[in-house]
């Protein structure tokens, strides 16, 4: 379907009269009006005043007539600064209807005017469908190939549970992705930017409309149209392949990433991470080795940081990047720690990118099995959740924490007793309270110091001969052994319980 948009232009009562002949015998009384005509009005009788840039229609006889008005075979007295035209009793509802449909057409080919002339030269895609969305009077989606929410309207937000759900996560979830990968038209890849009616997507009753959209000469995603407000008309088959190719011209100059290296090894990590199952892809391009060893990088950028772009080309120079994907100022990293890999030797590097760019950087445990990619992109994420100097969390440091913060969010609202924890813990609370002394917070900072004096002095800012003091005190006052491995978990475990906010400790 081929639709050019030339813009919509300025109708006058002349013109309309003129396009009415076509259809209806309609009788022209008078045409003084000057001022163009952008609403059509039916008389009710409820008016207080007339609007020069409405064509009103009366069906009543009236002697108060309105400057540009269409009436059954009535004359005013005075024509004088009026416009007024005659109609049958039987086409009247028919012109109004036909003047309506005319003057409606005519606003929205004057908005998409606007639209082409914004695609020329806005990088702010969302901008842009916000504004497209109005054009239509109909929410928009736009999803990338990787079935990630490129950018959605606010303008006229999406109603429908399923895809309200979908643009609040940001991407479609894996059920959603496994039940239409056979049927859209973004997954059968037609060549082209016709309109398609969307009979996909299960549990979602609006019906949509859909266009491809190529960038380079590959599929980078398609355009929704969900007709939630208004229906789906013939005119929305032209509207949307038209928009289709607009996008097309905002996408790479929008800032949002366009994947050319590893691009399908981008495509099966998002893949992993919305919850396929691996056993359903592709492993060859992670290029796996009986050996290998990974781990996840999740870097959270701020207003400050550089472009998505500079922040991967910045990290691949000091980390083999197996893979990566982008999702609302959100980088997940793939990386591989295998032997000729030197991540952990230019942590360094990844400090100080963190620093200057004002990134937070959450990092998985290591793992050798590319199915545990969903649970160590949970494990970053929660330890984005805790401040780090350098603004890197380390999961490692932080897994007593997601422990515990998973029992207190137990449906058994579990209530843990001085039984759950050392005995050490508890004589120390008690003695610290009744004499005013540290040494539970001296333990504590012991233990957070890998049992390292020298540190936990610096982090007490006391002399190391007073740590020593405290800690001969704690052992003696505690008979406890702070040399032996399981003595030192328990009092690690039972300080992190101690410290979760959430959990109800009885002590």
């Amino acid at each position: 379907m081929n639709f050019e948009f030339n813009g919509g232009v300025i109708l006058y009562f002349s013109d309309i009269i003129c396009e009415l002949k076509q259809h209806f015998e309609i009788n022209l009384i008078s045409d003084n009006s000057s001022n163009e005509v952008k609403f059509i009005h039916l008389l009710d009788g409820e008016e207080k005043q007339y609007k020069d840039d409405v064509l009103y229609f009366s069906y009543d006889l009236t002697r108060d007539m309105p400057n540009k008005c269409i009436s059954i075979n009535f004359i005013p007295d005075n024509l004088e600064e009026k416009s007024i035209a005659n109609i049958s009793r039987k086409d009247f509802f028919a012109a109004y209807n036909f003047v309506n449909d005319l003057i409606s057409k005519n606003s929205k080919d004057k908005f998409f005017s606007d639209l082409n002339i914004l695609a020329k030269k806005t990088t702010n895609l969302g901008f842009f469908i916000n504004q497209a969305a109005i054009a239509l009077n109909n929410p928009l989606v736009l999803v990338d190939a990787d079935f990630k929410i490129a950018a959605y309207s606010t303008s006229i937000p999406p109603t429908d549970p399923l895809w309200k759900n979908t643009v609040a996560r940001g991407y479609c979830s894996y059920q959603l992705i496994k039940v239409n990968e056979s049927n859209i038209d973004l997954i059968v890849k037609r060549n082209s930017n016709d309109a398609y009616l969307g009979e996909a997507c299960e549990g979602s009753p609006s019906p949509k409309i859909y266009s491809n959209i190529y960038v380079d000469g590959s599929l980078w995603g398609v355009v929704i149209m969900l007709a939630e407000r208004t229906p789906i008309s013939y005119d929305d088959y032209n509207y949307i392949p038209w928009l289709s190719k607009l996008i097309e011209e905002i996408v790479p100059r929008s800032g949002i990433l366009i994947s050319k290296d590893m691009s399908y090894a981008n495509s099966l990590l998002h893949r992993l991470l919305v919850g396929n199952d691996i056993d359903d892809l592709d492993k060859k391009p992670f290029i796996i080795n009986e050996n290998s060893k990974y781990c996840l990088f999740v870097v959270k950028t701020s207003e400050k940081s550089k472009s998505t772009h500079d922040i991967i080309e910045s990290i691949s120079v000091f980390s083999h990047v197996l893979g990566y994907s982008s999702l609302r100022g959100i980088i997940t990293f793939l990386i591989s720690i295998d032997r000729n890999s030197f991540y952990l030797h230019r942590q360094n590097d990844l400090i100080g990118l963190a620093r200057d760019e004002d990134l937070k950087v959450g990092i998985s445990n290591n793992f050798d099995d590319i199915s545990f990619v969903r649970r160590a992109y949970e494990q970053c994420i929660f330890a984005l959740n805790f401040s780090s100097p350098n603004n890197l969390s380390f999961y490692s440091a932080f897994y007593f924490d997601h422990l515990v913060n998973t029992i207190s969010n137990s449906n058994f609202n579990y209530i843990l007793d001085k039984n759950h924890l050392h005995p050490c813990i508890s004589l120390l609370i008690d003695y610290d309270e009744k004499n005013k002394t540290e040494l539970f917070v001296t333990l504590k900072s012991y233990l957070e110091n890998n049992s390292n004096i020298k540190e936990t002095s610096s982090a007490l800012f006391l002399h190391r001969n007073s740590v020593k003091y405290r800690l001969d005190k704690i052992i003696d006052l505690c008979k406890v052994d702070l040399e032996d491995a399981e003595t030192i978990f328990w009092l690690q475990l039972s300080i992190h319980i101690i410290k979760n906010k959430n959990l109800k400790v009885i002590l």
